[in-house]
């Protein structure tokens, strides 16, 4: 079996406030599916930034091999799996023109070309450790252009 992800949007403090399945939106879980700008599943997370672009969030593309939190039992992705309330799913569509800003490192990217930075600048995965948890500190809106 490959490793598989989702994304996980927590506040500043790292309370995790929505969480997004790819098979919500017909998209794969394997995580070379979620570098295409247009995919339904980035499509909702962008909507999702773009409609809170008034806070800043923190993003994390977090795998079932993720490691525990520190001083937990769980991994990110094990708390999510547990907590289906938090479970987001998202039709609107975000602008067809936007800007991905980072906020803590100072860069922003539009969104026009096929590859999305936000996955690769944010995952925890099986060769992650626990201590990786806290460099995914970054913090994200979505503006439109």
């Amino acid at each position: 079996m490959g490793e598989y992800f989702i994304a996980v949007i927590l506040s500043e403090t790292g309370e995790i406030i929505a969480w997004f399945h790819p098979h919500d939106y017909g998209s794969s879980m394997d995580y070379v599916c979620h570098f295409f700008v247009g995919d339904p599943f980035m499509n909702a997370i962008d909507a999702y930034l773009y409609e809170h672009r008034e806070t800043l969030l923190r993003v994390m593309w977090v795998s079932d091999y993720a490691p525990k939190e520190p001083n937990s039992a769980l991994s990110v992705y094990d708390r999510c799996m547990q907590d289906q309330a938090k479970r987001t799913v998202i039709r609107t569509q975000p602008p067809a023109k936007r800007r991905l800003i980072n906020h803590t490192q100072n860069w922003s990217a539009d969104l026009v070309d096929t590859i999305h930075p936000l996955p690769s600048s944010c995952m925890i995965g099986e060769w992650s450790s626990s201590a990786d948890y806290a460099k995914v500190r970054d913090l994200f809106t979505i503006v439109q252009t």
